[in-house]
């Protein structure tokens, strides 16, 4: 695992983005997980920015509340995304 972490709704519009431009490919869908598959050289420059951000709405459920573009609990192995070959492999489950 190179990073882990919540997000709220609009979290996976990068891998979104991703897909749309030819840079990943959507191995499954339907639920949790869904997984993509993408180059480490198409992602890991993002993720060295930090999370990608997003823009949603905030969500109010019954014991708690989203604010808009929420992320949490964010683990990145900057040891392991360095050793990472720019043509090498990834997989994405969201």
């Amino acid at each position: 695992m190179l990073a882990n972490w919540e997000t709220s709704v609009g979290g996976i519009d990068w891998v979104t983005r991703l897909t749309q431009e030819g840079k990943a490919s959507q191995l499954s869908s339907g639920g949790y997980p869904n997984r993509y598959t993408v180059k480490a050289g198409d992602v890991l420059p993002m993720l060295a920015k930090g999370i990608p951000d997003h823009d949603d709405m905030t969500i109010i459920g019954e014991d708690y509340v989203m604010p808009d573009g929420w992320k949490g609990n964010i683990i990145q192995h900057q040891d392991k995304i360095a050793a990472c070959q720019p043509d090498q492999v990834l997989t994405i489950e969201v």
